[in-house]
């Protein structure tokens, strides 16, 4: 009887486990999917904003026309600061500064570098591993952190040998 108390609790633990790692699988999803949809309206901006010097254009500067279908876009992916600093990019000409670099009035770059930023979050595995180490014995993990620190050291002269060789050719 005894037997089958352990296998519930072992049972709903495992259960609660599969049903975390589940969650945030969808959550880090979710996040890439956020992330890939504002990378491409950043490169829609960017297109915008270096056709200026299109001879093709109408106009010199950024017109209403040009970014009205991308407001509601905007204010979905970003909020309202992004829309904003839209609105306030009608009528701005191309910086020959910007194109040489590559980039968008700071405004904007400021404002989006807000929103396309990855962070570092630690999954549910390096917590199991932290609770794996701590039961290990001391001599045990100085031996695999003498071995692992071994190993990188082999991997950085490899490719500092790698990168050398590459370098002569």
């Amino acid at each position: 009887m005894k037997g089958i108390d352990y296998l519930a609790i072992a049972s709903f633990f495992l259960t609660f486990l599969i049903a975390y790692v589940q969650w945030n699988t969808n959550e880090k999803r979710r996040r890439q999917d956020l992330f890939e949809k504002r990378c491409q309206f950043y490169e829609e901006i960017k297109d915008i904003y270096y056709n200026l010097d299109n001879p093709n254009k109408s106009a010199p500067y950024i017109q209403i026309e040009d970014i009205s279908r991308l407001l509601p876009k905007a204010l979905w992916l970003f909020g309202e600061d992004m829309r904003e600093v839209l609105n306030n990019l009608v009528a701005k000409e191309l910086d020959e500064t910007d194109k040489r670099l590559e980039c968008l009035p700071d405004e904007i770059e400021g404002v989006f570098s807000k929103y396309l930023r990855l962070e570092y979050q630690p999954n549910v595995w390096q917590f199991f591993g932290a609770v794996i180490l701590f039961f290990i014995p001391n001599s045990i993990k100085q031996s695999i952190t003498e071995r692992w620190f071994y190993y990188q050291q082999r991997l950085h002269t490899l490719i500092d040998t790698t990168k050398r060789v590459f370098k002569r050719r």
